[in-house]
């Protein structure tokens, strides 16, 4: 099974409020996520609205596979740590059921 990482940045604050316990339930199962700061879309601030508000909700949900970024920017360059690390993890997988394959003992190949 491939590893899923994902970028989520929440759309306007009131949104993001209101449905913070659903957002944190649908990345429930994903192998790490990082969340971004929210796109206002021109809406004021909504006091616990913010993504540094319902990061919480998140952690709890998620543990330590989530992330919180300063910006959109910062937000891809953890997700491209991420997905470069799930891309190790499958490749040493990889290499590990080839060498078991052949049989014992496992030669390093990294």
């Amino acid at each position: 099974p491939r590893r899923v990482v994902a970028v989520f940045q929440p759309h306007r604050y009131s949104r993001t409020k209101a449905f913070a316990a659903g957002f944190a339930e649908a990345f429930a199962r994903v192998d790490g996520l990082v969340l971004a700061p929210v796109y206002s879309a021109s809406e004021p601030l909504v006091p616990g609205g913010r993504s540094e508000d319902v990061f919480p909700l998140f952690a709890r949900r998620l543990g330590d596979r989530v992330q919180l970024a300063d910006s959109l920017e910062d937000a891809w360059r953890r997700w491209r740590a991420l997905a470069r690390q799930a891309a190790r993890v499958r490749r040493c997988a990889t290499r590990s059921r080839r060498a078991m394959r052949r049989g014992w003992p496992l030669r390093r190949t990294m």
